[in-house]
């Protein structure tokens, strides 16, 4: 016996019935499954709203933020203090490509992009945080320094070898990648009605000042001292001190050298 299960709104579910029996349900039977329809419908499409709920936020903000929404830690000012591996990665000479190809042709160039880079991120353990533009942030919140900061590693290594054999209609795309350990804040910004998760603090401006720095130098990957502290310095070179906009002390950055792997 299959029964339509007809929500208010939304896709159309069924329940479906068996039994062994070679002369199948009685007539009674079927009035007692006819009965509990109603119900079995309201808690069906509770499950697929909470199903659907959580697949459309797990795509649009990640899974780690979007069980802080389900769980509501919605509040403006909300956040909570965290030590996470930082990734940012940003593509080369994008302006350069918007201003020459069409536009559907450079989203296209985009969403290819961001398919090399998303699935190599997450699949190391690390969370998408935001797009910006053509630039990813992602963080990495394992508990173990080493860990997080191994993976985010691990991470910019299978971006940057894909990239590299990267072609779409004739176009070849490079990207930069930089790289930190520290303390962010982590939780909701904005307006009382229009809020956004995100993480703040001198750590992400420092991310963000090394990416700035990957395309001065001419580097592929560029990380912190704090960042390589927990890589181990083997590969890992120094490119010695920098002046970075906005920390008053030149600040030391390292890559990695082209033993290892040619990316610098």
């Amino acid at each position: 016996m299959i029964a339509p299960l007809c929500n208010v709104d939304g896709p159309v579910s069924a329940a479906v019935f068996g039994t062994r029996r070679p002369s199948g349900f009685t007539l009674s039977e079927i009035h007692s499954i006819e009965r509990i329809l109603p119900a079995l419908r309201n808690t069906c499409e509770m499950r697929v709203m909470r199903q659907a709920e959580l697949s459309l936020l797990d795509v649009y903000i990640g899974p780690m933020t979007a069980q802080r929404i389900l769980a509501g830690r919605i509040r403006q000012g909300e956040i909570e203090t965290m030590e996470a591996a930082l990734l940012l990665c940003d593509l080369r000479g994008f302006t350069e490509l918007s201003n020459r190809l069409p536009d559907e042709k450079v989203l296209e160039l985009l969403n290819a992009y961001f398919d090399v880079v998303v699935p190599a991120i997450t699949s190391q353990g690390g969370e998408v945080l935001k797009f910006m533009g053509d630039a990813v942030l992602a963080f990495f919140p394992n508990s173990d320094a080493a860990t997080a900061c191994e993976q985010a590693l691990a991470a910019t290594g299978e971006i940057l070898d894909e990239l590299s054999r990267f072609v779409l209609d004739g176009v070849r795309i490079d990207a930069a990648v930089a790289l930190h350990y520290g303390r962010v804040s982590y939780g909701n910004i904005g307006s009382g009605r229009r809020l956004d998760f995100t993480v703040i603090g001198a750590d992400v401006n420092l991310l963000s000042r090394i990416q700035t720095a990957c395309g001065t130098l001419g580097k592929a990957i560029l990380m912190s001292d704090a960042f390589r502290q927990h890589v181990g310095s083997e590969s890992v070179v120094s490119t010695k001190l920098h002046h970075l906009k906005g920390f008053e002390d030149p600040v030391e950055l390292f890559t990695i050298s082209s033993s290892r792997r040619n990316v610098t």
